[in-house]
Parts: structure tokens; C-alpha cells; sequence
């Protein structure tokens, strides 16, 4: 290999390792200081790839520096199993566990008119989860809620009375309220159940602030013109409004948790929802230090859980340490811009 072009991939790979981790560093640093920093964590699951193509390729060349990245890897390893991870779950783990599924279905503007086709696929998607007890969905409207009590047969449920977010549940609802985030559009509420197997338990539905960068970014990867001057400007405003949702996002997550701990302490929680952040960002490990993450403990394969964008991973569910996670999947339903993740729990 020539001299130079040795040092040019060295040194893009020694960019590829600054950035990766800058991208670990996410869950510490506060976007409102740190966003140039914390920004790269949307970009962990392509840094990962970057990383094994060069591992690839300088032993092929029978060099040693794919050490760099291997060391990258294995440092790195419980960053990566919350999008990526290889737990194999058994049959027996789905039949003893109770089952949360949380969905957000984009009042399921994709769907159209041919509700009874996506009733009955969505029913057989969710035929492996015969515990299936508890729904959390986002951006959905009143006639949502009866379509999927009918798919489910669920028949309580709670709804924010302004926003999308809803609530199903097979046992009686005790008690609800919702918590203000501060938001015009976007929303959190809870409720309170006796479930059989788990006794009493509070489950909260999240969907935290937007983007509203989705237009724009797919804008973007269509048409990537970088000799018009609109193009950098259209760049300089998604990542700005970025920032400032990232803000708001570890905001809101503040407020969630304040409102959990002056709540009874000897009730269990699960937390499902919209988080619209990677498991690379403070608000994410705001919750992930609390609690446990269903797609850690027990997912398989790929997390992505956003249609629009490869690799992307932002709907959470997480699990209270009184509970143990037995199971976690991501379904891949095409019925709206997510995909409905499921976690499976049992009483310790």
C-alpha cells in the first residue's frame, strides 16, 4: 500500500474513533452545553459499521491497526447492545410473561381505508404474545383506540384528552393522569392497574417532544445538491431544531422521573413510549440508570424501531428492577413510520 494513502485511511479512521466516541459520551453531556458532541450519538450504529470494515480491511492487508477499532468494539460493547443485541428468547419465556406492546401508529395514515387487512395482520403479529396485556400507543385518535380494542381485546383504556397518546389495558383502570411536559402536540399520561400476575402497577406512555425534522431530512437524502447554498441552510436548520428538541426532550425527562418518585414508591412502573432519542443521549440514561431496558436485557437482532431512517432506534420501554424482563422484540409491521417493540415481564 502507498505511503500516503496508508495515511489518509489512518486517518480517517482516527476520525471514525474520535467520533465514536463522542457518541459514547451522549448519555452524559447535556445537549443544552454539548450538542456538537452529543449529536454524533445518532450516528453510533454507522460508526459500528465503519469500524468493522476497517477491521476487515487492514487484515487483508496484514496490518495492525485494526486493533484501534477492535479496542473501539469492545469498549463500546453495552453501547451497542441497546440497538443490537443477541438474546435468543424460548417459546416458555412468552407463555409465563406478561406482555406490554408499544406502538406509535401515526393515526395510522398509512393504513387508509383498509382497516380490516391491517386488523387481521396485526392480529397475527401479535399471536406469539398470548399475554398481551397491556398497550401503549402514540399519535393515536379515539377511532384507533376501537380499532385496536377490537384487534387486542382490550377492553379499558385512557387517553390524553388533548394528544395522541392512549393506554389499553385487560384489567380494570384504578387510577390515571397525565403529566405536563409542556408541549402543544406531544404528551405523557399514566395508569394504574391490578394485574394478576405483577399485583399493582403504574404504566406510563410517553411521547416526547418532536423533531420536526423528518420533511426535511428526506428532502435532504433525495435531493443532495451541495452546490446550491439552500442545501447547507436546510443542514444548518435540521440540526438546530435537533438541538433544541434535544433540550426540551431532557426536560420533559426530568419532569417524568419528579413526578414517578413523588408518586407511591412500593409500586412497580414500566415506561413505554415515543422517546424520539437514541440510547446514545442524557435522556435516554436519565431512565436507562433507573431502570432496566427491555431491548438490553432481552432483545434480539436489529432495534431499529423507525422506518424513516435506517438503523434508528428511538421507542424504549423500560421495566422496574422489581420486575424481570423475559423476553423483547421489535415486530416488523409496516402500518406506520414505527415499529411496535414488545417486552415481556414477570414478578421477581
Amino acid at each position: 500500500m502507498k505511503n500516503f494513502a496508508k495515511k489518509i485511511l489512518l486517518l480517517c479512521q482516527s476520525f471514525l474513533v474520535l467520533f465514536t466516541v463522542f457518541s459514547f459520551l451522549g448519555r452524559d453531556l447535556s445537549p443544552v452545553d454539548y450538542w456538537w458532541i452529543t449529536i454524533w450519538g445518532l450516528f453510533l450504529p454507522w460508526l459500528l459499521i465503519g469500524h468493522i470494515l476497517f477491521i476487515f480491511f487492514w487484515l487483508w492487508k496484514k496490518k495492525w491497526y485494526f486493533l484501534f477499532s477492535c479496542v473501539v468494539i469492545i469498549g463500546g460493547i453495552d453501547y451497542y447492545k441497546a440497538f443490537f443485541n443477541w438474546n435468543i428468547n424460548s417459546p416458555k419465556d412468552y407463555k409465563s410473561s406478561t406482555h406490554l406492546l408499544s406502538y406509535n401508529i401515526f393515526r395510522l395514515y398509512q393504513v387508509g381505508k383498509d382497516v380490516s387487512t391491517f386488523k387481521k395482520e396485526f392480529r397475527e403479529s401479535i399471536s406469539s404474545f398470548p399475554n398481551l396485556d397491556l398497550i401503549c400507543l402514540q399519535e393515536c385518535s379515539n377511532q384507533n383506540i376501537s380499532t385496536f380494542k377490537d384487534i387486542s381485546l382490550l377492553s379499558h383504556s385512557f387517553k390524553h384528552p388533548k394528544h395522541g397518546t392512549a393506554i389499553l389495558s385487560k384489567y380494570a383502570i384504578i387510577k390515571t393522569g397525565t403529566v405536563d411536559i409542556k408541549s402543544k402536540g406531544n404528551s405523557a399520561i399514566w395508569i394504574e392497574i391490578n394485574h394478576v400476575q405483577l399485583g399493582h402497577i403504574r404504566v406510563y406512555n410517553l411521547h416526547l417532544q418532536t423533531n420536526r425534522i423528518t420533511k426535511q431530512t428526506q428532502e435532504l437524502v433525495n435531493n443532495p445538491d451541495f452546490k446550491d447554498e439552500s442545501t447547507y441552510r436546510t443542514i444548518y436548520d435540521i440540526f438546530a431544531n435537533y438541538k433544541k428538541a434535544s433540550i426540551l426532550r431532557e426536560e420533559q425527562a426530568e419532569t417524568i422521573l419528579n413526578h414517578i418518585r413523588n408518586m407511591k414508591k412500593d409500586i412497580p412502573v414500566l415506561i413505554a413510549g415515543d422517546f424520539n432519542e437514541t440510547s446514545q443521549s442524557l435522556t435516554y440514561e436519565l431512565f436507562n440508570s433507573k431502570y432496566q431496558n427491555g431491548f438490553f436485557e432481552k432483545g434480539g437482532g436489529l432495534g431499529t424501531t423507525y422506518s424513516g431512517i435506517p438503523l434508528l432506534k428511538i421507542d424504549h420501554i423500560f421495566v422496574d428492577n422489581d420486575l424481570t424482563v423475559t423476553n423483547s422484540k421489535v415486530l416488523s409491521d409496516k402500518f406506520s413510520d414505527h415499529y411496535p417493540i414488545v417486552v415481556g415481564v414477570t414478578r421477581r
